[in-house]
């Protein structure tokens, strides 16, 4: 109209940075069923794997806590047996009747052998290991204090003093002092 000349917009094509095309695909519906199927069960076999995992650990869990009831257990049946020894004891310091020491008798037998369950189901535990090594030692002093005291009362038949030489060796206290680190 008015004279103007309009340049050719594809004259100027050479200045400006060419158009970046991004290229169009195209999903078959082959492809887009094929897609459907697959992302649901990449995300199952990951919520598998997920569940499996967990379910190992409670259950590696769950062996650990079976573990430490057993180790719990060990130790009460320990301190029941020499709490046994110890009520033997004194039923016969008092009395003088054999049968008073039964629970001394099956005490003193058994207390090896649940401190030989603990040693064993401890042996993965250095610092348990540890008090174990602590625990023997108070162990074998507070049965042979009890050993000792029933000694006494055997030998000096059933005169008063052999009650009152065991009743004396109780009075001193070492058997406490054992008792209360056990």
């Amino acid at each position: 109209g008015n004279g103007q000349l309009i340049p050719n917009p594809r004259a100027f094509t050479h200045l400006v940075a060419p158009r970046c095309r991004l290229k169009e695909t195209t999903m078959t519906i082959g492809k887009k069923i094929s897609a459907g199927f697959v992302a649901p069960l990449v995300i199952l076999l990951a919520v598998v794997g997920t569940g499996y995992w967990t379910t190992y650990r409670l259950i590696d869990t769950a062996g650990w806590v079976a573990h430490s009831h057993q180790v719990l257990e060990n130790l009460e049946a320990l301190l029941s047996t020499l709490k046994d020894a110890e009520t033997g004891q004194r039923g016969y310091l008092l009395t003088d009747k054999e049968s008073y020491l039964e629970p001394y008798l099956a005490a003193h037998d058994a207390w090896e052998s649940t401190f030989n369950t603990l040693t064993t189901l401890t042996s993965d535990n250095e610092e348990q290991q540890g008090r174990l090594k602590e625990l023997r030692p108070a162990l074998v002093r507070k049965f042979a204090e009890l050993d000792k005291t029933i000694d006494l009362r055997k030998r000096q038949e059933k005169g008063p003093l052999g009650v009152d030489a065991a009743l004396e060796l109780v009075k001193f206290d070492a058997g406490k002092a054992d008792m209360d680190l056990i």
